[in-house]
């Protein structure tokens, strides 16, 4: 974005640091009960997918969250199926 704006990127990152902006990547605050059932939903749609599919399924949907959260998610709701993985 610095190159298309013809500066920096630290001064690009001075700037939004000035008007308060986040610099870097923002996870949506989710609790884990929500988390869950929504892997659930999305699981029972697609039982196959993994922790990266999954968190591409929930990133479509708005919900950014880590990957490490996904996969324990999904190794509760299908232990079986997340030790094959």
């Amino acid at each position: 974005m610095a190159r298309m704006l013809g500066c920096s990127s630290s001064y690009l990152h001075k700037k939004m640091r000035s008007f308060q902006l986040s610099v870097g990547k923002r996870f949506t605050p989710i609790s884990d009960a929500n988390l869950e059932e929504l892997v659930r939903r999305l699981h029972s749609l697609f039982p196959r997918s993994g922790s990266e599919m999954m968190r591409a399924y929930l990133h479509a949907d708005g919900i950014v969250v880590p990957r490490r959260r996904v996969r324990e998610t999904l190794n509760r709701i299908d232990p079986a199926a997340a030790a094959q993985r």
